[in-house]
């Protein structure tokens, strides 16, 4: 089994679709990255990959046009 996470940058709090974009771009592109390579080593087929959020957010948009912790 193998964990790992990625520091900060998903709590915005304002203008927040452009920043969400990015990051899932980010974890898209890291994990396209990962399984190319399991791939490149006939592995990919072992392999499950399962993403978890530690918060969520409300659905209603706050003053600051970002969403709060829900």
């Amino acid at each position: 089994m193998y964990f790992t996470f990625h520091g900060g940058g998903f709590d915005t709090h304002v203008n927040q679709r452009p920043h969400h974009d990015n990051l899932m771009k980010e974890l898209n592109d890291a994990i396209v990255a990962f399984y190319k390579d399991l791939a490149a080593q006939e592995q990919a087929h072992r392999v499950l990959t399962m993403t978890a959020s530690e918060f969520g957010r409300t659905i209603k948009e706050n003053g600051g046009q970002g969403t709060d912790h829900g």
